[in-house]
């Protein structure tokens, strides 16, 4: 367990530093450490995925519709030793955190996610920010680590933003 703590020098900024691949954000290809399953105390909870909820999460979403514990579990068979119970129980827990739905489709389930890879680099962004202080503070910390390359896709994407918005 993890803290966001917005005390300046907090340790936990450390131990965020130090967190499992499943709680580091690829968001804009800066690897940032957003948090994990952040305890209430003067921080909001910040929720991410383990290891092997990630793998799952990104083979899900990689598919593009609804796939089969089968699906996920021949295509993980190619790269990792991994059992297909081992498979089933993450899709299934990842369905009880409400991450995946599911159908019945004759014996087995068919799984989709609850929301895009996107949406949920989004809330994880937004959770950041508002567990971690000044938010003002946090988003400028956040730009100044960017590339310009990033840099210039955030430029787009506000640009973007601002268009829709006039447009509508």
């Amino acid at each position: 367990m993890v803290l966001w703590s917005s005390v300046p020098g907090s340790p936990y900024l450390t131990e965020i530093k130090q967190a499992r691949i499943g709680c580091i954000s690829r968001l804009f290809g800066t690897g940032i450490a957003i948090g994990a399953n952040v305890r209430e105390s003067r921080a909001v909870q910040v929720r991410c995925f383990g290891e092997l909820e990630t793998v799952v999460m990104d083979r899900v979403w990689d598919h593009g519709g609804a796939v089969t514990v089968r699906g996920v579990f021949d295509d993980l068979a190619h790269d990792r030793q991994i059992a297909y119970t081992t498979v089933m129980s993450t899709m299934d827990n990842l369905h009880r955190k409400g991450w995946l739905q599911r159908e019945r489709v004759g014996k087995a389930f068919s799984y989709w996610p609850t929301m895009t890879r996107e949406e949920h680099s989004a809330r994880l962004m937004h959770d950041a920010f508002d567990a971690g202080g000044d938010s003002d503070l946090v988003l400028a910390f956040f730009l100044k680590q960017m590339d310009e390359h990033d840099a210039v896709r955030v430029r787009d994407a506000l640009r973007r933003i601002i268009d829709d918005q006039e447009e509508s």
